[in-house]
């Protein structure tokens, strides 16, 4: 256990110490606009632009809570030829505003470009991405999801004082009304999670229910944080846009496959 805690903790603080390095001054703007209301007094301030990249189809990155835009780029690194919409959000806002602006976004980009989307997503940024794919199924043509608390967490009840932490708490109503809606048939599910996953608890929480357009995959001796960083996750999600058409167990397979060479850079 443990050993278990240490490795959320070192993942942890990689993945908000590139979110302070590069992404604060736009959480800060971002989160003044959506609670205070200075929109006018910020609205010449520049925001980060060096995570979007021009291509067709775009895909959209979303990282999680505490998270920054930085801690997607390495999805970016792997899918080139693709268009990146990679932002930062305010990831203290309510689940329900946020998923409202994103598939607003994410229309905007279909109108543009006359293409469905794909959309890559670590926890609360996944609970975004399934909830918009569920109302707006048109918009998307693949989802990838990794650590997402589908079922909430338990550890929702400790923080509870804190709004978009208590959004994630197992027993909201609301998060049990999005896992029991079907997903569409028309978008393409690679749900990635770990048993070993001390933040969302149980971790059996982050599986999606099994459909022919939905494949989970374990990856195994990863933490919470640990996706964004991990050459397996990389491997996969390059993968799944290569072929998206192939089932969960060989899916698994490719997962083996990269164990088996981890000592080999990617």
């Amino acid at each position: 256990m443990f050993k278990e805690l240490f490795r959320e903790a070192r993942d942890g603080k990689k993945y908000v110490f590139d979110f302070l390095g590069k992404d604060l001054d736009e959480f800060t703007q971002e989160f003044l606009t959506d609670n205070l209301q200075l929109r006018s007094i910020l609205e010449d301030y520049p925001a980060y632009s060096e995570y979007d990249r021009d291509g067709s189809p775009v895909v959209f990155l979303r990282h999680g809570f505490l998270g920054g835009a930085s801690s997607m780029q390495s999805f970016a690194n792997v899918l080139p030829g693709y268009g990146i919409n990679n932002h930062q959000y305010n990831f203290m806002a309510s689940l329900w505003y946020l998923t409202n602006n994103l598939i607003q976004e994410i229309e905007e980009c279909v109108d543009r470009t006359g293409k469905p989307v794909s959309y890559i997503a670590h926890s609360k940024g996944g609970l975004m991405g399934i909830i918009a794919s569920q109302r707006r199924p048109e918009l998307f043509d693949k989802v990838v999801t990794m650590a997402v608390p589908f079922h909430g967490s338990r550890w929702g009840l400790f923080f509870y004082g804190i709004k978009p932490l208590r959004e994630m708490h197992s027993g909201q109503s609301k998060l049990a009304e999005v896992y029991s809606r079907p997903l569409p048939d028309s978008v393409q599910y690679l749900n990635l999670y770990s048993l070993e996953d001390l933040i969302i608890n149980p971790a059996e929480n982050s599986i999606l229910p099994e459909r022919p357009n939905v494949r989970n995959v374990q990856i195994p001796g990863i933490s919470h944080n640990g996706f964004m960083y991990n050459g397996r996750v990389l491997s996969l999600v390059k993968e799944f846009f290569s072929d998206p058409t192939k089932s969960g167990p060989e899916y698994a397979r490719v997962v083996e496959r990269r164990s088996s060479h981890r000592g080999r850079k990617y």
